[in-house]
């Protein structure tokens, strides 16, 4: 398997019938890399923030969006309430989803997640 470090140089085993594989491990490492060196020496609030940066610019809420989607039109509505409560908390945003009035279509949710969805449908329609 690959581990740790490994992921820091180049795959070179195999490469020529395989170069995707390659260009994968810089998707992966390069944005983590950056964020990385912008957070060398910098306090917590601004390691916060760039991980913050990191999550958006590699568009994991988008991403999200389209699971809770998927999960939704497949029938796992308690997994796809799940994800949107996870994104909330990714985004640091579960007080002000908790102390939120939300309005959304749908009739369908427990109490418990009315807060996280409500958040995650006002944040989506804005994407």
């Amino acid at each position: 398997g690959i581990e740790g470090k490994d992921w820091l140089s180049p795959f070179t085993n195999d490469i020529d019938s395989k170069p995707h594989i390659e260009n994968m491990r810089k998707r992966i490492i390069e944005p983590l890399e950056e964020c990385r060196k912008a957070s060398l020496d910098s306090g917590s609030g601004q390691i916060c923030r760039n991980i913050y940066k990191l999550i958006c610019n590699t568009g994991i809420p988008e991403r999200i969006s389209k699971l809770t989607e998927e999960l939704t039109n497949s029938g796992y509505i308690f997994e796809a309430k799940e994800q949107k409560r996870m994104l909330v908390r990714l985004l640091g945003k579960e007080e002000e989803a908790k102390t939120g009035t939300w309005n959304t279509p749908f009739t369908d949710v427990a109490e418990w997640a009315k807060p996280y969805v409500g958040y995650a449908y006002g944040y989506f329609r804005q994407i």
